[in-house]
């Protein structure tokens, strides 16, 4: 797979980091504190105090991906991001990617998907094996799977990221 033929595959599957809730169909409630997701302020001021996401912003996210967005081999909820980042976080160098994506460095995680996929590379392989995706399933969804790492390392393990890097985070899902 190209990295030409990459990048509208990443656009779809990275529709669950990038995407700012106020301008789809609904608005997400406050939560905790007064935290309001639908700000960049708000969702930083959320990320650094509790560490994570709530399942049903990712759910509601998730809920948006339709037809050939959609992955073949596992479903795409707030569960199976985590998953995705359980494994990321089990893995330094997964997880410094994942760091570095929200830094802007997209480079870094671009090649490392396109290496997993194409077999040169098992970098993903337990985040394929933690969402129960087999070798031969299609490259959309294992692209979909590495996706799902760097948002499901902020669900599964945020404490392993800074106040900064949290910042970042916000500063990416509140982009577009």
């Amino acid at each position: 797979m190209s990295l030409k033929r990459l990048l509208p595959v990443l656009t779809a599957t990275l529709f669950l980091a990038s995407c700012s809730p106020s301008a789809q169909d609904g608005e997400y409630p406050v939560y905790g504190d007064g935290y309001d997701l639908n700000t960049k302020d708000g969702m930083a001021d959320y990320l650094k105090e509790y560490k994570t996401l709530p399942d049903d912003y990712i759910n509601h996210d998730a809920d948006q991906l339709e037809g050939d967005d959609q992955p073949e081999t596992f479903e795409t909820n707030a569960d199976s991001v985590k998953k995705a980042g359980e494994a990321t976080c089990k893995n330094n160098e997964l997880l410094d990617i994942s760091k570095e994506y929200f830094r802007g460095n997209t480079d870094k995680f671009g090649e490392a998907v396109m290496s997993s996929v194409s077999g040169s590379d098992d970098k993903y392989s337990d985040v394929f094996e933690a969402l129960n995706i087999p070798d031969d399933a299609p490259d959309n969804d294992k692209i979909m799977a590495a996706a799902m790492t760097s948002l499901g390392a902020v669900m599964a393990c945020g404490d392993e990221f800074s106040d900064e890097e949290l910042e970042k985070v916000a500063e990416s899902i509140h982009s577009s």
